[in-house]
């Protein structure tokens, strides 16, 4: 597992820019986190990279961030993630899930098919559903203009900062463990088999995850 508390030696973990990181067409990151209680519960605008390969902008690459969004006046923790393709505001491509508590162990993974146009998020193993009330879950999105492919970035695939900030304001607070990529969409199946398997020590899927 990888702890990281943004203390002033920098804790994050560059992968680099190798070219098997470059997912254009279909992608699935996988793995659990917790949020330190500092990062969770903070009333400051937080952006905080987890698995991260986008651009500044949001426009190219892919990847899953910590950001805190102001609901109603009140700051709440989420877990978000989305692949830059062009013509579809952030807003519309971007998965989001409320991080029910601080130091607590959560599964998380998302996918994505460039061609179907469809982004989908699991906690757990579980799929989550979206929620009309202010604030909720987005969990699966469903592109109207497809095919969508994401679009190359150049930048490093980092793991516990975003891409693009130098400072610690970039860098997650928490632990992160057991990451894995794939160049497919999982099904959610194969998501559900990878908890279990996690917890329980079973498993079925037969995909070749890209390990880290």
């Amino acid at each position: 597992a990888f702890y990281y508390d943004a203390n002033p030696n920098a804790e994050f973990f560059t992968v680099g820019t190798t070219s098997e990181f470059d997912l254009l067409s279909t992608v699935t990151v996988s793995f659990w986190f917790t949020v330190d209680n500092s990062l969770w519960s903070s009333t400051a605008s937080e952006t905080r990279g987890i698995v991260d390969k986008l651009n500044t902008q949001k426009t190219s690459g892919w990847g899953v961030y910590f950001q805190n969004f102001s609901i109603a006046g009140t700051r709440f923790p989420y877990i978000c993630a989305t692949t830059g393709v062009t013509g579809v505001n952030l807003n519309l491509r971007r998965l989001r899930y409320r991080i029910p508590a601080a130091d607590t162990p959560y599964h998380y993974a998302f996918t994505y098919n460039s061609v179907t146009g469809e982004y989908k998020s699991y906690v757990n193993g579980q799929i989550i559903t979206n929620s009309n009330l202010p604030g909720g879950n987005i969990g699966q999105i469903t592109l109207t203009s497809i095919p969508a492919p994401i679009n190359n970035t150049t930048v490093d695939l980092v793991l516990g900062k975003d891409t693009t900030t130098s400072t610690q304001t970039g860098e997650f607070k928490g632990k992160l463990d057991e990451i894995s990529i794939w160049n497919i969409d999982l099904s959610a199946q194969s998501i559900a088999d990878i908890y279990n398997f996690s917890v329980n020590g079973e498993i079925k899927s037969t995909s070749t995850p890209t390990y880290l």
